[in-house]
């Protein structure tokens, strides 16, 4: 039976660090989740900005009627419901921000992480086997890996 060097051991457990995708997954799915926040976020705006622009015609026709002397009750109850919609949007699109820059950060985090260990990895490699390709050149076979 022939005995595994030390290199080969050290890229047998490499490859089961780098090919294991649960990290990956996890990643994947942050990701996803993070793109729907977004689209999320983006309705949301569209529908707050709508609001505004109700909001703003409905002013605009309140003026107008109060200078020619026009019935405004129904058109102040309309505003006072917009306005108060106005904060709501306001409310869930400060949440949902928030939301999405935890989303970034935690997909910069596994990123981060990931970037450490191979160069770690790397390192570890390097100083068995001094035949390594220079860190730049290595790394490019593992860059879009998440483990």
């Amino acid at each position: 039976m022939k005995k595994e060097t030390a290199l080969q051991l050290l890229l047998k457990e490499f490859e089961e660090h780098v090919y294991d995708t649960e990290l990956k997954e996890r990643y994947d799915k942050t990701k996803k989740d993070l793109e729907t926040f977004k689209n999320e976020f983006n309705q949301i705006a569209k529908e707050a900005n709508d609001n505004l622009d109700k909001i703003r015609s409905i002013q605009d026709l309140l003026l107008n009627l109060l200078v020619v002397g026009g019935p405004t009750k129904k058109l102040t109850a309309k505003l006072k419901k917009l306005t108060a919609k106005k904060k709501e949007y306001k409310e869930v699109l400060l949440i949902r921000n928030q939301h999405i820059k935890e989303y970034i950060d935690g997909i910069e985090r596994y990123e981060k992480t990931a970037a450490t260990k191979l160069f770690t990895w790397w390192l570890a490699i390097k100083s068995v086997d001094t035949d390594t390709l220079p860190w730049l050149e290595w790394k490019r076979s593992y860059d879009k890996i998440i483990f």
